[in-house]
C-alpha cells in the first residue's frame, strides 16, 4: 500500500517514516526530502522529520527542520519540546529546560516536553518519579545516537 501511494504526499510521509522506524535513515530522509518539496507547509511533517533526524543523530539537520517549522508555527509545543530534545542531545541542559518549559506552556499535553524534562532529571542524577524509566532510555538513545 506504501509502494502505491509513494507519489501522494500523504503517502510520502508515511513512507519516509515507516524507513525510519525501519532504522533506514538515508532511504527515509530521501522521502521526507521529497515530501516537504511537495508540502512545505506542514508543521507536523517538519516534526517527524526532525524527530527522525534526532534519532539518526543528526541534530543540525534537525534543527533546521525546525527552522521551518517556526516560520509555520511560532507556538508549535511538539516542535519546542523536539528542541528541548536536540538542546539535551547537545548537553545543554539549561537550554533544554527553556525549551520543554515552553512547550508545556504552549501544550500542557505535551508528552515530549516531559521526556525531556526526564532527560534533563537524569543528567543532572536527580530522581522525579514519574520520568525515570523513559528518562533512562531517553539518555541512552541520546548517547547511543551521539556514538553514531
Amino acid at each position: 500500500m506504501i509502494a502505491y501511494q509513494s507519489d501522494n504526499p500523504s503517502g510520502l510521509h508515511g513512507r519516509a517514516s515507516s524507513l525510519a522506524l525501519a532504522g533506514r535513515h538515508d532511504e527515509a530522509f530521501v522521502q521526507y526530502d521529497a515530501a516537504v518539496r511537495v508540502r512545505t507547509g506542514i508543521v507536523d511533517l517538519r516534526c517527524d522529520f526532525a524527530r527522525d533526524l534526532l534519532f539518526a543523530g543528526r541534530a543540525a539537520d534537525a534543527l533546521r527542520q525546525l527552522d521551518e517549522a517556526r516560520l509555520l508555527d511560532v507556538e508549535n509545543p511538539t516542535a519546542e519540546a523536539l528542541r528541548g530534545w536536540a538542546a539535551l542531545a547537545a548537553g545543554d541542559l539549561a537550554k533544554a529546560r527553556a525549551h520543554a518549559k515552553q512547550a508545556l506552556a504552549w501544550g500542557p499535553w505535551s508528552d515530549l516536553a516531559r521526556i525531556v524534562e526526564g532527560g534533563i532529571a537524569a543528567r543532572l542524577g536527580t530522581r522525579r518519579g514519574d520520568h525515570r524509566g523513559v528518562a533512562a532510555r531517553v539518555v541512552a538513545g541520546v548517547a547511543e545516537a551521539g556514538d553514531a
